[in-house]
C-alpha cells in the first residue's frame, strides 16, 4: 500500500489518500491533472498538480460495470492514456479497453469489433496498439 498526496504549498496540505499496487500513470497537460491506475484498488485517481484528489472513478468493487464515476467498475486496471479529455483505460482483470470521459464523468467499454479489420483486444484499431494488455500508446496518423 502506499500514501500519495500529502502535499503542503503555501502553507496549505492538500489531499493524501491510500494508492494500492499503483500500475500506471498519465499526465493531461491541457487540464494539468495526472490519472493513476489504483490497480489492486479497482479505482482509477484523478490527481491536480498540486497532488489534491479531484475525482475518483469506479466503485472500488471488482467488476466491468459501465456509467458514472463512481456507480463504474473496473477489474484491475492497468495502464492508460490521455486522449484530449479522455482517458483510455487498459481494464485487464475483464481483458477490456475502457473509456472515461472526464467532462461527462462516464465510463464506457471500447468494443474493438466496431473497427474495421480488427476483431480481437490484441489488435485493437486504427489508432490503438496493444501489446501484452499492460501498456496502451495511442498513435496519432494525422500529426502536423
Amino acid at each position: 500500500m502506499f500514501f500519495f498526496g500529502l502535499c503542503v504549498f503555501g502553507g496549505v496540505v492538500f489531499d493524501w489518500f491510500f494508492l494500492f499496487f499503483p500500475c500506471g500513470v498519465a499526465w493531461n497537460e491541457e487540464m494539468e491533472v495526472l490519472a493513476i491506475a489504483d490497480t489492486a484498488n479497482h479505482q482509477i485517481k484523478i490527481v491536480d498538480k498540486y497532488s489534491k484528489l479531484m475525482d475518483i472513478v469506479g466503485s472500488g468493487a471488482p467488476g466491468k460495470k459501465d456509467g458514472k464515476f463512481r456507480n463504474a467498475s473496473f477489474n484491475y486496471p492497468h495502464n492508460l492514456v490521455f486522449d484530449g479529455k479522455n482517458l483510455i483505460v487498459i481494464d485487464k482483470g475483464n481483458d477490456l479497453i475502457r473509456l472515461i470521459n472526464l467532462d461527462n464523468q462516464v465510463v464506457q467499454t471500447l468494443d474493438a469489433r466496431q473497427y474495421k479489420g480488427y476483431n480481437t483486444i490484441a489488435n485493437f484499431a486504427n489508432g490503438f496498439i496493444l501489446g501484452t494488455q499492460k501498456g496502451l500508446l495511442l498513435k496519432y496518423d494525422n500529426l502536423s
